[in-house]
């Protein structure tokens, strides 16, 4: 009988997304009508002969802002 030595294989993805932006005064009032939103979907699947791994990441902003029309 043949011992065959177990391997671990780790495959990583890291990715990093940066924004600058200016910044500007914000009042207490303005704060409190922002949300910031993240979704993440990963899926992973096996075809035929090749591995397919799909990351899909939406980040968005909402903000509630006066309007002078």
């Amino acid at each position: 009988m043949e011992i065959k030595p177990i391997v671990n294989v780790t495959e990583d993805l890291e990715v990093q997304v940066k924004i600058n932006k200016p910044t500007r005064f914000k009042a207490g009032a303005e704060l409190s009508g922002k949300v910031n939103r993240v979704g993440v979907q990963v899926n992973e699947d096996l075809i035929e002969n090749k591995e397919v791994f799909e990351l899909k990441m939406v980040i968005s902003r909402e903000a509630m802002v006066n309007s002078t029309i």
